[in-house]
């Protein structure tokens, strides 16, 4: 009976289904690791985790979990991250994660057209929470100095970066050198550009001495390099 009596705990142990992993420590893997990703003095971050299936069934890990970015994933305002157990018996679930932040951004009086340059008089500084993070929107003025709107935006919008198209270094009308160089040797010769243009972009010049019309790179505010 003594035998008999011991025996039984151990088979109804036995018995018991696995230790699961607690669905709020994945979640909590993955909101440490987004906040681990956001830059100090940015502004007050919020990470907003999606909950997981409560019915979600996952053995216990017995290493320390590892949450990650998928293959070729990027920070974004919406964000998937990978949580995965890389113990003897590995497990991956991909969790949602939302990001806003609380930030002074520079917010539109009016609404505005694509291509326009904006004033300070068409803007407002406001204390806004906004999806992402605080670098993806503008609050300083003199960040518009010589750059357009890339796309239409109403009035209410706050300014984000991608918004603005690059500081344009060449405006239409000016004089410019244009510049082809072939090994050591470099010809100059001077132009009008037939468009505004930023660094790097791709520009039409006419040439003031042939008065051909060439298309070049701009490499600076009064420089256009062409093929030789």
């Amino acid at each position: 009976m003594c035998v008999s009596g011991a025996a039984a705990p151990v088979m109804a142990a036995a018995n018991l289904p696995a230790p699961a992993q607690p669905l709020e420590t994945i979640r909590g893997s993955a909101r440490d690791f987004v906040a681990s990703l956001i830059p100090h003095g940015t502004g007050v971050s919020h990470i907003e985790v999606a909950p997981l299936d409560p019915r979600l069934r996952l053995h216990a890990c017995a290493t320390k979990l590892h949450a990650s970015l998928p293959a070729g994933a990027e920070l974004r305002p919406r964000t998937t991250v990978s949580v995965a157990c890389e113990d003897a018996s590995p497990w991956r679930i991909y969790v949602g994660v939302d990001i806003e932040s609380d930030v002074p951004v520079l917010v539109l009086r009016r609404a505005a057209v694509r291509g326009e340059e904006l004033s300070a008089a068409d803007l407002e500084i406001q204390q806004r929470r906004v999806p992402g993070l605080a670098h993806a929107y503008v609050n300083d003025v003199q960040a518009l100095t010589g750059r357009t709107l890339r796309r239409a935006l109403s009035a209410g919008a706050a300014l984000t970066a991608d918004a603005l198209a690059p500081r344009r270094l060449v405006q239409r009308g000016q004089e410019v050198t244009l510049l082809a160089a072939s090994g050591a040797v470099q010809v100059r010769a001077p132009g009008i550009a037939l468009a505004d243009a930023g660094a790097a972009q791709r520009v039409r010049v006419q040439n003031s001495a042939s008065m051909r019309v060439v298309e070049g790179i701009v490499e600076s505010a009064s420089t256009v390099r062409v093929s030789p």
